[in-house]
């Protein structure tokens, strides 16, 4: 044997004891995270019949209460058709099932799996890209559970969010749980009457201040947008056919940044579902519209 077959059957003997290295499995393509809450659920969106896709529309997103649905409360509150009327894009997504069985919102400011908010600022941000949607008039309306996530998304969406309307929802009164990023409009509509959502908050001690008054919620608002004092205004509205006639009064803050309006719409002797008139949404809707953002 020569001289050089000695190292290479050394190299050879050598490569045979090295472990055989395992094969890598192949990356498998990930989702961006709003990507993943989107294709987790999905959502519908209305546009109107002479939508174009080039001119810019204002956006309604509708949040229903718990247990029901985005389809159910665009029924209740006649939203398909509104939209059609006044040329708004309508967007009606769903929360997620809870133990219960229910389609449930996550309202409160903490870290949950998957937290409400970001589901919504993804769905904000989606149709924003895909739809040809006017910046400046984004809005929220909630009822019950929706109205709780709508008070939700002007604390932490204002940047995405113009103005909101709530009907018998809450907000926390702790100022720590509600810092919006700018001044936005807010109304809060709500009975007298109702039974799920106490028009008064917690009465029994100790008080829970995650469970505020109609009055103490909207002075969140005033209190974000630094504004004066709630006082009655001259005006009524008919929003309920449980009641005859103009059954709620209207509060408003003075000395509120320009353009900016913080109103609280009291529904007397008005139950939870506030069997709404005809024109609810409208009167509902025509507060925001008037409120887009500076």
């Amino acid at each position: 044997m020569s001289r050089l077959g000695v190292p290479l059957l050394i190299c050879f003997a050598c490569a045979c004891e090295e472990p055989i290295p395992e094969p890598v499995p192949p990356v498998e393509p990930t989702l961006p995270p709003d990507a993943e809450l989107l294709a987790a659920r999905p959502f519908e969106v209305i546009t109107p019949d002479d939508y174009d896709g080039g001119t810019p529309l204002p956006l309604l997103m509708a949040l229903h209460g718990y247990g029901s649905t985005g389809a159910t409360l665009d029924s209740d509150f006649d939203l398909t058709r509104l939209a059609q009327r006044r040329g708004f894009l309508l967007v009606l997504p769903d929360g997620t099932i809870d133990g219960h069985g229910f389609h449930a919102w996550r309202p409160l400011a903490v870290a949950k799996t998957p937290f409400d908010r970001e589901y919504l600022r993804a769905v904000l941000q989606s149709i924003k890209a895909n739809y040809a949607v006017d910046p400046a008039r984004v809005f929220v309306f909630g009822y019950s559970q929706g109205g709780h996530m709508a008070h939700r998304m002007g604390c932490d969406s204002a940047d995405l969010v113009a103005a909101f309307a709530s009907l018998a929802g809450q907000v926390p009164t702790d100022p720590a749980v509600c810092q919006p990023a700018r001044a936005l409009a807010a109304l809060q509509v709500h009975g007298t009457a109702d039974e799920a959502i106490a028009y008064d908050g917690d009465t029994t001690p100790p008080i829970d201040p995650h469970i505020p008054s109609a009055h103490q919620t909207i002075a969140v608002w005033g209190r974000n947008n630094g504004c004066g004092a709630l006082v009655p205004t001259v005006r009524t509205l008919d929003l309920s056919l449980q009641v005859d006639g103009d059954e709620t009064t209207v509060e408003a803050f003075d000395g509120c940044p320009a353009g900016i309006d913080v109103e609280l719409w009291t529904m007397h002797d008005v139950r939870h579902w506030p069997s709404p008139t005809p024109n609810f949404m409208a009167l509902l809707y025509g507060f925001l519209a008037t409120h887009p953002r500076n």
